[in-house]
């Protein structure tokens, strides 16, 4: 603001002055009204003030007013079209900044346009609350606008004369309600929205509000005159919040005097004259010229509109997917203006009436392809900052962050309704499909995403890298980790370490698991093993506690990645370059690669792992933050399937974000929220295997899974679930060997355990020894038979023993058990649901379902995939992620 007065008042600090700024000065008047006696009030107006009491005048005219330059609580700046006001902007801004003012920017729909609110929208303004209001109408008829016009028409003559139809929309709100939804808004407790509006939630029209009118003073006719009107479009902005959820315009106008009254003179609707001297000569070729183009040029705007208007919107989307975001936004509001013109023509121009009903098919997917656009513009942009704080170029990350994902989120959701509702063309059906991951992502995480980056206080993470060639209940075994600190969604602090590093610096004992220590030879249960358990969560609060005994580092919560999302990264990315190396890794090359450098000869206490994968990693960061042509959209779709094949978890410390996560999947849990109303069985089945050989065997191992369940007349069901591991590799194969594997079933709590088959022959079974100071014994004695342990996880019952695989070599390992009471089969009807969960770490395992049951009922409403051969239902799929079966049956 320059140098200013500064204002001498004896207010207290805690009390600043607010500053009004306000050319017309009729809203600035009646603010400054309501608030001097409360407040010391400055207003700069052209229009002097009544009251004076506790209200600074300063001149507005022509130039831009002599501000004082003091420090105001609250900074109201009512714009009526003036382009000063807005050139005024950048400096009124650097002076609230500084005094941390609240800065309110307020606007009637009069004066909305697209224009200033992509203005607006600049980040330089991120900090302006903006307060739209509608048409005021008040007792003085201060302002010129429809509503005043029929108040006007009512008192002076007794009627109101409607143009038209009177269809014509009108957003009236009582002066005094625009005041008093300012005042609440600047000084209430909800300050969560940047816009809002302060008009009716919806429209009335001319005539409704002339039949208000009628309703209040029966005396009042309404009169029809056929005129050429053009109804005036407002701009409002999507995206705000409306003060006032209900608005009872007729409890508003009984405020208002309608006794007749000639003594008014307002002349809210100016009318302009044609000058009558002035004549027009046409001749014949000339008007036929005329009509001619009066025909035809609209349908060529039309033609062109549409073509630019489907080109942007694919431009968008294509310089999107290359990172290009500022450019795709550009495109994106383009291509929305070039569908809204063809709306429009395709509304209005009489030539397109002879369309039939070819005309509003043509404007519906007009109107989507709008919506469309609309949205990728919201998209973009919010795409845009999102970079930006990546980039540490956010002034105010937290407040940009929490803007740009509410807009992704109100996008996304958006974009699902319009799929949801059928009405995408084909194309861009497909490209929203390809950002399922993506969408899905977002949209699950979006509630938790500013604490878990670390915007409500910087966060730390241990992230575990698990290689699953050595398979483990989830992932693999555990060869290194990196402390992760995330601080307003930047990357701090990330080093990798082998991982045993942390365990040698462990001191105190902490019992391994049984398996553990019987068939791996562990005395003492260390970082690398600590995801043994069947529960992700579980193994995340393991790992934090031995972590923290062992290097006295506290983490928020722990983040598993596995060989697979690394590939998924370098594939996107097609590959980096590890200079340190000499080697370009891709997805193809890349397990090998690390095998290579970071196994072979490898010893506890070696640096060659930790050296690789810290070389790899800052490779591929440096591509992350590099890259100017970095693939967004392609590496949150890449994050979302990790996730949801299991690739990536994520569990933390935060109970409440943690149901979410679990809820959500993300964090592999074995938690089942399915609802069992009526007659339906809920069946569960997991087959989770654990590399015990210290070997990379994994690599070579085929498993194919066959769940044979068969319903009796009773309603028991009996159920042999059969698992074929094949071991590929041979004597001379790199990391292969003998797969010597801890195999649980999880299956459901109640289920009786009748008999376990290996290669088809039922073999003996017994309790296994889980009493350390027993089988650590020297005398101790294997009893004979399978060891079987038994044990209840998450309502579920895990059934868990030991095998082996040769290489080269198959092996079916089969476990039968009975539910007895499943479902009743006296009802007309029943339901089998089963979910399979797929463990964390392995890949497109094959099902296949048999399901039988009883002959007096028979299948409906078969699901995709399923087939019905007569008393059987067989469905067969890869197990990427985890998957939900019904199957309904009804008597025949």
């Amino acid at each position: 603001m320059g140098n200013r007065p500064v204002l001498v008042t004896t207010e207290e600090n805690n009390k600043l002055p607010l500053l009004i700024i306000d050319k017309k000065g009729f809203l600035g008047e009646v603010l400054s009204e309501k608030l001097r006696e409360q407040f010391l009030v400055v207003l700069a107006s052209s229009k002097t003030p009544k009251e004076h009491k506790n209200v600074i005048h300063i001149p507005y005219k022509r130039k831009i007013p002599i501000i004082p330059d003091n420090s105001y609580s609250h900074i109201f700046i009512i714009f009526s079209g003036e382009s000063e006001v807005l050139e005024m902007l950048p400096s009124i801004l650097r002076k609230a900044n500084q005094s941390k003012s609240r800065v309110f920017f307020i606007a009637s729909i009069y004066h909305s346009t697209e224009h200033l609110f992509r203005r607006l929208s600049n980040p330089a303004y991120r900090n302006i609350s903006i307060i739209l209001f509608g048409e005021t109408f008040d007792n003085e008829l201060t302002q010129a606008n429809p509503v005043n016009l029929l108040i006007y028409q009512a008192r002076k003559y007794g009627r109101v004369d409607l143009q038209n139809e009177g269809a014509g929309k009108l957003y009236p709100i009582l002066t005094e309600d625009v005041i008093i939804g300012v005042i609440g808004l600047a000084f209430g407790d909800d300050n969560t929205a940047q816009l809002r509006y302060i008009f009716p939630r919806h429209p009335f029209t001319e005539l409704s509000v002339a039949r208000i009118i009628q309703k209040i003073n029966n005396d009042v006719k309404i009169d029809f005159e056929r005129k050429p009107k053009k109804e005036k479009a407002f701009y409002i902005p999507e995206g705000g919040v409306h003060a006032y959820k209900m608005y009872d315009l007729e409890e508003k106008l009984r405020t208002i005097d309608f006794l007749f009254s000639n003594e008014t003179e307002v002349t809210p609707r100016k009318k302009v004259k044609l000058d009558r001297k002035t004549k027009l000569k046409i001749t014949p070729r000339s008007g036929m010229l005329f009509i001619i183009f009066m025909v035809f040029v609209p349908v060529f705007v039309l033609i062109f509109a549409m073509l630019i208007g489907f080109f942007s919107v694919n431009m968008s989307a294509k310089v999107g997917e290359r990172a290009k975001f500022q450019l795709a936004e550009n495109y994106a509001a383009t291509a929305r203006s070039a569908f809204l013109v063809s709306e429009e023509l395709t509304k209005n121009y009489f030539l397109f009436y002879l369309l039939g009903s070819e005309k509003n098919r043509l404007i519906e997917n007009l109107t989507i392809a709008r919506e469309v656009a609309e949205t990728e513009e919201e998209l973009f942009a919010a795409a845009h900052n999102l970079t930006r704080i990546y980039a540490g170029k956010s002034k105010e990350p937290k407040k940009d962050f929490y803007k740009s994902i509410t807009t992704v989120r109100n996008s996304l959701l958006n974009l699902q309704k319009i799929k949801a509702e059928d009405r995408l063309p084909g194309n861009l059906k497909t490209k929203i499909q390809e950002l399922s991951y993506m969408t899905s992502l977002v949209g699950n995480l979006v509630d938790t995403l500013p604490i878990l980056l670390g915007f409500e206080g910087e966060k730390t993470y241990l992230v575990i890298f698990q290689n699953n060639m050595e398979i483990r209940p989830t992932g693999g075994f555990i060869g290194s980790y990196a402390i992760l600190s995330l601080n307003q969604g930047r990357v701090g602090k990330f080093e990798i370490m082998d991982v045993y590093d942390a365990d040698g610096k462990l001191t105190t004992h902490v019992e391994p698991p049984m398996e553990l220590r019987r068939y791996l030879g562990s005395s003492h249960l260390f970082l690398r093993d600590s995801n043994y358990s069947v529960s992700f969560d579980s193994n995340a609060r393991a790992a934090s506690d031995l972590l923290e005994k062992s290097i006295g580092v506290k983490t928020d919560g722990v983040i598993a990645l596995d060989t697979n999302f690394i590939k998924e990264m370098l594939s996107v990315l097609e590959g980096v370059e590890v200079p340190e190396y000499k080697e370009s890794v891709t997805a193809d090359n890349f397990y090998l690669l690390t095998q290579n450098h970071a196994e072979r000869d490898f010893f506890p206490g070696s640096t060659q792992k930790k050296d690789f994968l810290r070389a790899l990693s800052r490779a591929i960061l440096n591509d992350l933050s590099l890259r100017e042509d970095l693939p967004y959209i392609a590496l949150m779709n890449a994050v979302g399937k990790s996730i949801k094949e299991k690739h990536l978890m994520l569990a933390v410390k935060n109970e409440s974000i943690q149901d979410v996560l679990s809820v959500n999947e993300m964090s592999s849990s074995l938690n089942d929220t399915r609802e069992g109303e009526g007659n339906i069985f809920l069946d569960y089945l997991g087959v989770v295997d654990s590399n015990l050989g210290q070997n990379k065997v994994n690599y070579y191992i085929k498993r194919k899974f066959l769940q044979n369940s068969v319903l009796d007349q009773s309603g028991n069901i009996r159920t042999t679930v059969e698992v074929v591991y094949a071991n590929t590799s041979e004597k001379q194969s790199a990391y292969g060997g003998e797969y010597k594997n801890y195999v649980r079933f999880l299956i459901p709590v109640n289920a009786l355990l009748t008999n376990i088959s290996i290669d088809d022959q039922v073999v003996l079974t017994t309790v296994a020894i889980t009493d350390p100071s027993v089988y650590t014994a020297e005398a101790f004695v294997p009893p004979a038979g399978l060891e079987i342990a038994t044990s209840i996880v998450s309502e579920k019952k895990e059934i868990g023993f030991f095998v082996t695989i040769p290489p080269k070599s198959s092996k079916k390992v089969s476990v039968t058990y009975l539910i007895t009471g499943g479902v009743n089969t006296n009802n007309s009807q029943f339901s089998y649901a089963t979910r399979i969960y797929k463990q964390p770490g392995t890949d497109q395992d094959s099902y296949k379902l048999l399901f039988s049951y009883p002959p007096d009922f028979r299948l409906v409403d078969p699901g995709e995939g399923m087939v019905d051969l007569g008393g059987k239902v067989t469905f067969e799929t890869s197990l990427t992620e985890n998957r939900d079966i019904q199957i309904n049956f009804a008597q025949k």
